[in-house]
């Protein structure tokens, strides 16, 4: 099973565009559920802005690559984030229930949330696969 364990994927689709609608649900007004995101690489920054948006209102997981030298890394991924895990080795995709081969990228799973128990959680589970840090989110100067 999936780590994440997310209530909801934000995946975009020809029926749903995450970067325009709505995140909570009729079944979900209050954002009690976890959001799962793997944003597209090429637009990473505004599906970011997204997750660090619709954090304050409920959990969001991203997964992203790790691009420290990228503007999506340094202005949208570290500053709004709660935690952040860098996983040990490649992260193995699957299609079909199987791993692909030829992930030649580091990813980080980011959490964006206001809850210290969705920390505490992020840290506990994903300590497992990896390195996890905590960020202090700054006061606007």
């Amino acid at each position: 099973g999936s780590l994440v364990g997310a209530d909801r994927n934000m995946v975009k689709s020809a029926d749903w565009d995450g970067l325009e609608a709505g995140w909570l649900t009729a079944d979900d007004p209050d954002g009690t559920q976890t959001a799962f995101v793997n944003p597209p690489y090429s637009n990473a920054g505004e599906w970011l802005e997204r997750c660090a948006y619709w954090g304050v209102s409920m959990d969001v997981i991203a997964l992203v690559n790790v691009g420290t030298g990228t503007n999506y890394w340094a202005i949208t991924s570290m500053p709004e984030a709660a935690a952040v895990c860098f996983p040990r080795g490649r992260i193995a995709f699957l299609r079909d229930g199987e791993p692909v081969k030829g992930n030649r990228y580091e990813q980080a799973l980011i959490l964006y949330s206001d809850s210290m128990s969705a920390r505490r959680a992020f840290i506990e589970v994903f300590s497992r696969i990896g390195n996890v840090v905590t960020v202090a989110k700054s006061e606007a100067v």
